[in-house]
């Protein structure tokens, strides 16, 4: 099966229609999900859209998400 990606202006239209701080069942914001995943394009739009790096779960910022998984870089252009 092909894996089909969203492009960046689909991505920008999703950020604003849903809120770049929009949370998912678990609490997550997408700023969090992509930081974790290393996922810079996606970083870079959220906090283009005005998403807040500050916001925690567990005490747990998207910075903190992105170095305990290793992306250092995305951690410190969140801290």
């Amino acid at each position: 099966m092909r894996r089909r990606r969203l492009g960046r202006k689909a991505f920008d239209a999703l950020i604003a229609a849903t809120g770049p701080d929009e949370k998912q069942k678990q609490g997550y914001t997408a700023l969090m999900i992509a930081a974790g995943n290393g996922f810079a394009v996606a970083v870079a739009a959220l906090l283009a859209a005005g998403a807040d790096p500050t916001i925690a779960v567990d005490g747990k910022t998207a910075a903190d998400f992105a170095k305990a998984r290793g992306h250092e870089a995305l951690a410190a252009k969140l801290a």
